[in-house]
């Protein structure tokens, strides 16, 4: 399930256009149970729930899909998995294009941007429609995908500086 915190994107203040801070965070399988701000007595949570008590709090959001990537590019376009057409996880790149889902449609950060906000990302990307965060408008690193991670540099570099070998599979790496 993922979770979405966000602070109001602007605000009127004496006539003129006050821009606030967005903080939208994503998470792949999280029970709403889990977090403090949602009522939690045994995670501990606490920068999320002063996220959650500042901002916004959606107490009835849904993802439009169970899976991952899907789930992900309907956040940053507003459609429903048919219309954006990731329809799979990992490996699904479609060129966002307005041939492809609409005239007229762009993903959300672009239309940020447009707004003078300064974008910045952390964490997987995985949308399924642009290959990475930076494609999209923000600056920051974060792996292109999520799945194949152990074919970057960076992951190389990642276990020659911590003395780790190559792992064979993908579960050795993960236990």
């Amino acid at each position: 399930m993922g979770l979405c915190v966000l602070k109001c994107i602007n605000d009127l203040y004496d006539g003129g256009l006050l821009m606030t801070n967005v903080v939208v965070l994503l998470t792949d399988q999280q029970a709403l149970h889990s977090i403090g701000a949602y009522g939690s007595k045994i995670c501990r949570t606490p920068n999320i729930d002063a996220l959650a008590n500042d901002g916004i709090r959606f107490t009835r959001a849904y993802t439009p899909c169970a899976l991952c990537t899907p789930a992900r590019a309907s956040l940053l376009t507003g459609l429903y998995p048919h219309k954006h057409g990731a329809i799979h996880n990992t490996g699904t790149h479609l060129p966002f294009t307005p041939d492809l889902i609409g005239q007229g449609l762009s993903i959300y950060p672009s239309a940020m941007k447009e707004g003078g906000y300064q974008l910045g990302y952390a964490g997987k990307w995985h949308s399924g429609i642009i290959n990475s965060a930076n494609d999209a408008g923000f600056s920051g690193y974060g792996p292109p995908d999520y799945g194949n991670c152990w074919e970057s540099t960076e992951f190389e570099e990642y276990l020659l500086s911590n003395n780790l070998r190559r792992p064979e599979k993908v579960l050795e790496f993960l236990c």
